[in-house]
């Protein structure tokens, strides 16, 4: 062992010692600096502090808020949902009483034809009274929807109209008497 030459592989470990102690003397020079350190650290708490009040702000000032809207937009929703319903079954039920009111002045017309034709002695009345008959069977079958009404609705929408036409029809016939 003694006749081996070392030197070159002495030199490497020289020159990797060397290197070793520059890289330990670079990273003592990061580790040592506690204040520097206690900067950092204070300053990144306190990004952190108000990093927090702000998600505690967006969550009194924005998010609470819009579910409490959505809750609203959803119950009003509801109620426009139940309104139009309704409205749905208050245009029906008009355009039944239209119909009703339409056969009353047909069967008012048929009743006025016929007594016309009897006080001028028109002996074959039998055309006549079948349609009255036929009117009396369709405004029967109407009445029978009206009774089937709400009273709420009877007095909104059925009453006032019916009045008006009775109105209508009483002053016609005093008119055509008198």
């Amino acid at each position: 062992m003694q006749k081996r030459n070392f030197s070159e592989a002495q030199e490497r470990a020289e020159a990797e010692l060397a290197a070793a102690r520059r890289l330990l003397e670079r990273v003592g020079g990061f580790g040592v600096n506690r204040t520097a350190h206690q900067v950092v650290s204070s300053r990144l708490e306190e990004m952190r502090r108000r990093l927090l009040d702000m998600q505690q702000l967006m969550e009194e000032q924005v998010r609470r808020p819009v579910r409490k809207a959505n809750v609203l937009l959803e119950e009003l929703m509801d109620g426009l949902d139940s309104l139009s319903a309704g409205r749905q079954q208050v245009q029906s039920e008009a355009e039944q009483c239209e119909g009703v009111l339409a056969n009353t002045e047909l069967q008012t017309r048929l009743y006025r034809l016929y007594d016309q034709a009897q006080g001028h002695g028109i002996v074959n009345l039998s055309d006549i009274q079948l349609e009255l008959s036929l009117a009396n069977a369709s405004l029967q079958k109407r009445l029978t929807t009206l009774a089937n009404l709400t009273d709420d609705f009877r007095v909104r929408y059925v009453i006032p109209p019916c009045r008006v036409h009775a109105d209508r029809l009483t002053t016609e016939a005093e008119r055509l008497v008198g």
